[in-house]
């Protein structure tokens, strides 16, 4: 054979094996995603870390932007930044092993649990409705609540969990503070704090070593500062609940990829309880399982199973099941990220990128 016939020879024979060809479409991707992320990053969409893995294999990380605007700090990939509402999948996973361990029952009410809870309104909630936000307990906006952290958990509760619901349990959603009640019933069940048994249960045996809770008083080491929508707006301080399962954590991308490769093996719990994380368990306009958003969307015109969800407008961690592809963006501001992991979703699965206009 003569040079270009072996070549084109081998190009096909090496096609049809799959082998180099797909780590070279792998570059490819990564490539790409890089052009695009650097893109966003140059319009002011993205300021933090990004990850991107396919079948438990990283194939694009990076760190963009400023950690820390007063110190000069960039950011860096071990990093941590509050990922806020990305919390509660951490939360649904501890009750649910408390269901695998008898101790909780999703059927039974809240005030089984919470004794102090309001009885007219807490009697009625199923434990299955604080996954879900399916419970009807009107959201306690964080603008109006300065001094809560200064509240023990039982005054906590009486004080503001205490009003009407907004409609009977079950039969609508209403994004809120749900997870935070879940995080009191699990300590009831578990007669541990809340915290240790997150420690105990779900950090140390994953070894996400930077992951933790967020804690005013605490000096936490690389820890990026949190801004508004932009690195020139100084974000509120955060207050502290009592008690909170709903977006307490910090942590970088590197753990929340420990995090996924444990939920893509059921390390933690058996293929039958997780998979109810999965499954959408209301839907009232926004499909919700327990713990994320679960959708059906298309990229390059194949559609996919998706379960994400966002962390406080400024993280997101989203996965596509059906092939095992996943996105952690996380940043210290407001970006744009479901926009911008869905464009890196289909730059996975083929297709191109398209610019993405900031909504600020």
């Amino acid at each position: 054979m003569r040079g270009k016939e072996v070549r084109a020879f081998l190009t096909i024979s090496l096609f049809l094996l799959g082998i180099p060809l797909q780590a070279e479409n792998l570059d490819i991707r990564a490539a790409e995603i890089d052009r695009f992320v650097t893109a966003c990053y140059g319009e002011g969409l993205l300021n933090g870390t990004v990850l991107v893995a396919e079948r438990g294999r990283v194939i694009y990380q990076k760190a963009l932007g400023t950690a820390n605007v007063e110190w000069e700090i960039p950011c860096a990939l071990d990093t941590r930044f509050s990922i806020f509402s990305i919390s509660k999948q951490f939360t649904a996973m501890l009750g649910l092993m408390m269901v695998a361990d008898g101790r909780l029952d999703l059927d039974a009410s809240v005030t089984d649990y919470l004794p102090y809870f309001r009885k007219e309104t807490g009697s009625k909630i199923r434990v299955r409705h604080l996954f879900s936000h399916s419970h009807g307990i009107p959201y306690v906006s964080y603008d109006r609540l300065p001094y809560r952290n200064r509240l023990d958990k039982e005054a906590f509760f009486k004080t503001y969990y205490s009003q009407d619901l907004a409609f009977e349990p079950g039969r609508g959603f209403l994004y809120g503070d749900g997870f935070d009640i879940l995080a009191a019933i699990i300590e009831e069940v578990s007669q541990k704090p809340f915290e240790t048994l997150m420690r105990e249960r779900i950090f140390e045996p994953l070894q996400l070593r930077e992951t933790g809770f967020w804690h005013a008083s605490a000096n936490i080491k690389r820890m990026a500062a949190n801004y508004r929508t932009s690195l020139e707006l100084k974000s509120e301080p955060l207050y502290e609940m009592p008690l909170n399962g709903s977006c307490a954590l910090y942590s970088t991308v590197g753990d929340l990829f420990k995090w996924q490769r444990a939920l893509a093996e059921n390390r933690l719990l058996t293929k039958e309880y997780q998979d109810r994380m999965f499954q959408v368990q209301v839907d009232f306009g926004r499909p919700y399982g327990l713990g994320f958003d679960v959708s059906e969307l298309e990229f390059a015109g194949k559609k996919k199973r998706v379960v994400w969800h966002e962390g406080g407008a400024s993280a997101i961690f989203f996965w596509a099941l059906d092939d095992d592809k996943l996105v952690i963006l996380l940043n210290n501001f407001n970006g744009e990220n479901y926009k911008v992991s869905r464009e890196i979703m289909n730059i996975l699965y083929g297709g191109s990128s398209q610019t993405i206009a900031s909504e600020k």
